[in-house]
């Protein structure tokens, strides 16, 4: 994604190291047999843990005094450590010959001796991170004198809440009297189908009913029954529970204080996956089974520090200002929310919002990427010998890298995979979605 040399492109950076494979770990293994006689072999070594880090970024003399005096210093940054660690136990074996037990122990923190090794670099299989480096990026600039409470948007939307509160109780009470009606046309077809079958005996229904008969069509009943249904969660979800949300805004905004002048706007957006790999190797004519669990983590982060020239007022505060007509306008087209959880069109028109009174001092953007490589032992095997202990424990090897470039590219539009991919595990969403399209289009 970035490159040491495009990162420092036209200043010399410095460069710092420290740490290492600095942690002694003691490694034993021997082999005797029950009477001790001279086949007793005892062995130790040493294997070493540790971690290592190096750093790349750019000298400003005098920063301190710099600093003080108000000048703002963002330079780019590289950051790579290597770790490797552990606590192991190896396996134990046993064999008898002559009426003798003979034993093979490879004993403390042999399978750390068997480790994963130094890791040098990230191999990421999450798709690129190009979509999410986009994705955070403008909505960091969309958070630019962020206000607090979209107005605009509430008030467009007023007229729907309101017709989703009028009767709260209406969808339900419909539904009820739909369960009721005409139960006597189940009696009939029950009791029919039991004297068919030869049965001597009459059935009838309770008080709660579904009619899917009515006016001779099955599907237009079932319409109905779905329809209510439909509305009754809608008159929950999008009519009480966002006006309660506002109103808690609303106080919200006129309970803080006078903003600083300086503020901030950030973004952050992460992308993970696991994957686990069961294998076998052979060391020392002995088997041993494992498993690597590999976890991959790449996180970005956006920011934007300024300085508003002019004071916040209360309207502005409250997102009723020109500078959020544009967004407030995408936000009541019907259905935008639906197309905002696949691609960042909301963010992008408020990135692309002049934003008057406002001076930007610095951005910048951090991407971190973490490989962590867990191995755990199962059994192990040696010719024909028994084994007496399986190995345990595990070991571990990590790399992670961090570049902090001192700018922000332009807003853009981009697919939001991650919410695409989420939204199969997402039952609330789905039922939104669901609801909200089916009444549209009714």
């Amino acid at each position: 994604m970035i490159s040491q040399q495009s990162l420092f492109m036209g200043q010399v950076p410095r460069h710092r190291t420290r740490g290492g494979l600095l942690i002694p770990q003691n490694v034993s293994w021997g082999n005797w047999n029950s009477s001790h006689v001279p086949v007793d072999v005892f062995n130790s070594s040493t294997v070493y843990c540790g971690k290592t880090e190096e750093m790349q970024d750019v000298v400003t003399p005098n920063f301190d005094e710099l600093s003080q005096n108000g000048l703002i210093i963002n330079n780019p940054m590289f950051y790579r450590s290597t770790e490797v660690g552990g606590t192991t136990v190896g396996p134990e074996f046993t064999t008898v010959s002559g009426g003798k037990t003979y034993h093979l122990d490879y004993n403390l923190n042999w399978m750390q001796a068997m480790g994963l090794g130094f890791p040098s670099t990230i191999q990421l299989s999450l798709g690129g991170a190009e979509d999410l480096l986009i994705e955070v990026e403008t909505a960091a600039r969309a958070n630019i004198i962020k206000p607090d409470f979209q107005g605009l948007v509430s008030l467009g939307e007023l007229g729907e809440s309101l017709r989703y509160l009028a009767n709260p109780l209406k969808g339900a009470m419909r539904l009820a009297s739909n369960f009721q009606k005409k139960k006597r046309v189940y009696e009939k077809v029950l009791n029919k189908h039991l004297k068919s079958q030869g049965i001597a005996a009459r059935a009838w229904t309770e008080e709660f009913t579904f009619d899917f008969r009515k006016n001779g069509s099955y599907s237009a009943a079932l319409s109905r029954t779905l329809g209510d249904l439909e509305s009754l969660y809608l008159e929950i979800r999008l009519g009480f529970a966002p006006m309660v949300y506002d109103i808690s805004k609303i106080a919200d905004s006129l309970l803080q204080g006078v903003r600083n002048k300086r503020q901030t706007a950030r973004a952050k957006g992460k992308r993970s996956e696991t994957q686990t790999f069961s294998s076998t190797f052979m060391a020392n004519s002995i088997t041993y089974n494992y498993t690597d669990k590999t976890d991959r983590d790449l996180i970005i982060r956006s920011m934007f520090l300024y300085e508003m020239v002019l004071e916040m007022n209360g309207l502005t505060r409250s997102g009723v200002s020109w500078s959020e007509v544009p967004s407030a306008a995408w936000e009541l087209i019907p259905l935008s929310f639906l197309v905002d959880r696949f691609i960042n069109v909301g963010s992008f028109i408020s990135a692309l919002t002049p934003k008057s009174g406002v001076d930007i001092l610095a951005s910048c953007t951090t991407i971190e990427q973490v490989q962590r490589i867990t191995r755990t032992y199962g059994s192990a095997s040696f010719s024909t010998w028994s084994q007496a202990r399986a190995p345990s424990g595990s070991t571990f090897s990590e790399c992670r890298t961090k570049y902090r470039r001192p700018y922000v590219d332009p807003p853009a539009v981009t697919w939001r995979t991650d919410n695409v991919r989420a939204m199969g595990h997402n039952v609330m969403q789905l039922l939104d979605i669901f609801a909200l399209v089916s009444q549209r289009l009714r």
